[in-house]
């Protein structure tokens, strides 16, 4: 096949057209998530950046920093994007407690009388795997609204992790949407608010 056979013409053609068709899609995608992030991060008085491909948002909430971007990770043969919020909890919670979502493997764990410490609340022993347990911290862990909205964050995604006093949370993918963005973010800063809150109580209760 030799460039002046029309099968061959039209290949080339094809191949260009698709090729222009694929760079204007990823410019309008790109355009569009980097609006969302930007307009995001204005309506709560955040910074923002994207550099290389890479999108973050951070500031302050109530007074402690808070940021949020992009990460490209390798998992196994394939590679993904994730986005990451992470959130110091200011001594709201003992540095060494870990909590987590539980898996199946960690209810398998249970029924061979491995399991984790236990806050007292059965949805809340259900849905999580905690670490480290103090006296303390399990009275924090029971307040109603820290209780709600540690539930709610189970929902709402399946990986996230409290542990040397911050609370980072997972998402698969890069929201490209403002709407999208709320929702993730959200239930991460009601549940930091609802521990300084309990913590502060606790504290107080404390000192009393």
């Amino acid at each position: 096949m030799n460039s002046s056979d029309p099968s061959s013409v039209l290949l080339h053609v094809g191949i260009f057209v698709a090729a222009i068709a694929f760079g204007f899609y990823y410019w309008k995608t790109h355009n569009k998530r980097l609006q969302a992030w930007r307009d995001f991060a204005n309506q709560h008085g955040w910074e923002y950046s994207e550099t290389g491909g890479t999108f973050r948002v951070w500031g302050f909430h109530r007074g402690i920093s808070f940021s949020m971007q992009t990460e490209h990770r390798r998992i196994g043969n394939s590679s993904q994007f994730f986005t990451v919020v992470r959130l110091p909890l200011n001594d709201s919670l003992p540095a060494e407690l870990r909590i987590v979502p539980e898996r199946f493997g960690d209810k398998l764990l249970k029924v061979f009388g491995k399991g984790d410490d236990e806050v007292g609340d059965a949805a809340l022993d259900e849905a999580l795997e905690i670490r480290n347990l103090s006296d303390a911290a399990r009275r924090v862990l029971r307040a109603p609204r820290v209780r709600e909205q540690l539930l709610l964050l189970q929902q709402h995604s399946s990986h996230f992790s409290i542990h040397n006093e911050a609370l980072q949370v997972d998402k698969r993918g890069m929201p490209d949407n403002v709407d999208t963005l709320e929702s993730f973010v959200v239930p991460a800063l009601e549940l930091a608010d609802a521990l300084l809150d309990a913590a502060t109580k606790e504290r107080e209760r404390r000192s009393h």
